[in-house]
């Protein structure tokens, strides 16, 4: 479950990364200019990347991201209020889909949950989140 404030954060890097290219474009036709080029008949497009092609290879995560927030955990012996759980930046997994315009990578972990993290019932036991698999775009991991 993720909040507002995350998504708004992904739509921004999304739109950002968009963009981008665009004025990489323009950057180098201006240079190539004040070489004395002619770039008039250049036509320069973005070549759109095919998520399928990457299926079954393995991915690492390029920042640490938060896969859920404000939940409960529940063991045997306790109840746990957590306020974030983070997928490390590094952690590798495998491509298992692609939905949506984002992978999804499948993991086998048992993230760790933060003492700091954890907003009520602290007990001093090590709790674990296991996560499956997560949706992730294409600029949030990197191909191995």
């Amino acid at each position: 479950m993720t909040n507002w404030f995350d998504e708004e954060i992904r739509a921004s890097l999304e739109q950002e990364e968009q963009q981008a290219p665009v004025q990489d474009i323009n950057k180098m036709k201006e240079a190539l200019s004040s070489l004395g080029f002619d770039v008039s008949s250049i036509n320069i497009s973005a070549v759109e990347k095919n998520l399928e092609d990457n299926i079954g290879k393995r991915a690492c995560v390029k920042s640490n991201i938060v896969v859920a927030s404000n939940i409960l955990i529940k063991t045997n012996y306790n109840l746990y209020h957590i306020s974030q759980v983070v997928l490390p930046k590094g952690y590798i997994g495998v491509i298992g889909g692609v939905k949506d315009g984002k992978y999804t990578i499948d993991f086998d972990a048992n993230l760790p949950v933060q003492a700091s993290d954890v907003i009520e019932g602290y007990d001093g036991s090590e709790l674990t989140y296991p996560l499956d698999n997560f949706e992730l775009a294409d600029n949030e991991v990197q191909i191995l």
